[in-house]
């Protein structure tokens, strides 16, 4: 824990400085909920594996129409999925989404997925929509279990990208820190957590 302490303290020092030295006003509309999904895989969520697979899904869609198949039962398979999802029936929209890989010609275990080119994209889509709607910053949520996935090594993947490309269009970068976000060696094994804190 002091080592994630430790960091977002060193990033928070260097965004107040960066803010006192553009002495702008405080910001009065913003977009964001950027980086919710790194939250949700470093969690473990159901959703985040159903993502990564739905990835998968739109990937083999369009080599699947280019060889000319046309199985009347994926529009029906995706339309439930939906309904799944909403009721939170996990279980059931995975088993959907193992049928519909399978009429699309998934063979083996679907590939590793790298959440990245996704973030990234969803990053400018907040971009995009920051300058519709005229907001002055993006909001980004970093969990805990994000940039502590193993006691004692911290590592911001992409936070400093955001930050920079974000100010490069102007807008405040605006970090939320979860530290109630727990990575899972913390949930397996609290204790070693606590030790860390003076």
């Amino acid at each position: 824990m002091t080592a994630y302490l430790s960091c977002l303290a060193a990033a928070g020092v260097a965004l107040v400085c960066s803010a006192s030295r553009a002495q702008r006003p405080p910001v009065r509309y913003t977009v964001g909920n950027l980086s919710v999904n790194l939250l949700t895989q470093a969690w473990g969520s159901p959703v985040f594996a159903l993502t990564a697979t739905m990835a998968r899904i739109q990937e083999l869609l369009p080599k699947y129409a280019q060889r000319g198949g046309q199985a009347e039962e994926l529009p029906r398979l995706g339309d439930s999925l939906g309904a799944m999802m909403q009721a939170r029936r996990f279980d059931e929209a995975n088993r959907t989404m193992d049928r519909m890989l399978a009429i699309l010609g998934q063979r083996g275990p679907v590939p590793a997925f790298d959440p990245m080119p996704a973030h990234v994209r969803e990053r400018n889509t907040f971009l995009a929509q920051a300058a519709d709607v005229h907001a002055e910053g993006i909001e980004d949520y970093i969990g805990w279990a994000v940039v502590e996935r193993s006691a004692g090594r911290v590592g911001l993947a992409c936070l400093p990208g955001h930050a920079r490309a974000i100010r490069a269009r102007g807008l405040k970068y605006i970090p939320y820190i979860w530290i109630q976000n727990l990575p899972k060696w913390v949930r397996a094994k609290p204790q070693d957590a606590v030790r860390d804190v003076p």
